[in-house]
């Protein structure tokens, strides 16, 4: 994975604002706090404005990443897949959700959502209309409608949050975010997106942000993804171009547990973990990360917290650098790419060397005395055997007759 390695493109925003989550000069302005908040946490419009509600809580300035409503990436992709079939009435039931959802959140129009999704779904059916003509979806079909379900999120929220008016920009990730393939997916092209974050960031100096999760563009300048579940990837690019001092990656889980609750009901909530620790855990399939997420949060040192949005009370877990993994992961940050490195090696090398759990002592008990042993009967002496009778010597052989002349 391209984005694994650390060369001079790549932001290092960390090392400059901030140590392990402090501001380093009074001067310097406040850094801002990311968040990234999953399906589930906007799964209707009473999730918006509890989502909201939690933001509005903070004084910092924020970037939000955000993911579609709960099942409409799944809903689009059935779209796309059925073009060419009878498509209609699903289109006009994924319409009807959102627009009960934005007449709940903006009801004077205030945020003009009404206008503004009916605009988006007459062109998704124009779309879908023009891919059942062309006999069905290529792949760049299939990236443009799958990510449609942030963009339409991202404003949803954004109205939650009191839009424009209330200081909230907008951040289309098709217009700043170029990604080529790798080898887990898709890496960044740390150059060019630095660049047209520049240049957006011109246009739009609001301090907060809400930007959609998902999606980028290729080096084509077509629409791409960044594959399932990967709004955790852009939260953490995001807030790497945002030079965030902490990313916060709220779903319906209070943290990163120590065992799987289903088959262990005595499992706990871990308060912290390293890097490489998370790292192994999303590349062998644990569900609370993405596999990606790690790469540029370590590179860049940025502290990730797993919350609960249902459960804000939690602490969660703080993924961070330790700092028996400090050496390490400085000998990570200046390797050169050769390839690319898969998320495996990388966990391997973010590790310092590990130490084998002891396994628990016995613990140590008191011999206890065992009792006298009865002393055993004496053992009745063995009848001699008796003695073998002499053998009756043989009788001499009869001596043999002459032979015969």
């Amino acid at each position: 994975m391209d984005s694994v390695h650390m060369d001079s493109s790549h932001p290092h925003p960390a090392s400059a604002r901030h140590e392990h989550g402090k501001v380093m000069d009074d001067n310097t302005p406040a850094a801002y706090q990311a968040h990234k908040f999953g399906g589930s946490s906007v799964a209707d419009a009473e999730r918006y404005r509890h989502v909201a509600a939690l933001l509005q809580a903070s004084t910092a300035p924020r970037v939000v990443v955000v993911s579609a409503m709960h099942g409409v990436t799944d809903a689009l992709t059935a779209l796309v897949a059925a073009a060419g079939g009878d498509w209609q009435t699903a289109l006009s039931r994924l319409r009807d959700r959102h627009l009960a959802e934005a007449q709940t959140l903006d009801p004077r129009d205030e945020h003009a959502l009404i206008s503004w999704l009916d605009v988006e779904f007459a062109a998704l059916s124009a779309q879908l209309s023009r891919i059942g003509e062309a006999g069905g979806p290529g792949d760049r079909d299939v990236a443009a409608v799958q990510g449609l379900g942030e963009v339409w999120s991202s404003r949803l929220l954004q109205a939650a949050l009191g839009g424009e008016a209330a200081g909230w920009a907008q951040l289309d990730a098709r217009d700043v975010l170029v990604v080529h393939p790798g080898e887990l997916g898709v890496a960044v092209d740390w150059p060019r997106t630095r660049e047209r974050f520049a240049e957006w960031r011109m246009r739009h100096p609001q301090r907060d942000v809400v930007v959609t999760g998902f999606v980028a563009r290729d080096a084509g300048d077509r629409p791409a993804t960044l594959g399932r579940n990967g709004s955790d990837y852009s939260g953490a690019i995001f807030a790497v171009l945002f030079e965030a001092e902490v990313l916060t990656i709220w779903t319906d889980v209070d943290g990163v547990l120590s065992a799987d609750p289903r088959l262990v009901p005595d499992a706990v909530c871990l308060p912290s973990m390293s890097y490489a620790e998370a790292c192994e855990l999303a590349y062998f399939g644990a569900k609370v990360l993405h596999p990606q997420t790690m790469a540029p949060a370590m590179q860049a040192r940025l502290p990730i917290l797993i919350r609960n949005s249902r459960n804000p009370s939690a602490a969660g877990t703080r993924i961070a650098e330790l700092e028996k993994n400090l050496n390490d992961l400085k000998k990570l940050a200046d390797l050169k790419s050769k390839g690319g490195a898969d998320l495996q090696a990388s966990a391997q090398a973010a590790k310092s060397a590990p130490v084998e759990a002891k396994k628990p002592e016995p613990p140590v008990v008191a011999p206890v005395a065992k009792p006298a042993e009865a002393p055993k009967p004496a053992e009745a002496p063995k009848p001699a055997e008796p003695a073998k009778a002499a053998e009756t010597p043989k009788p001499a052989d009869a001596p043999k007759a002459a032979d015969a002349a």
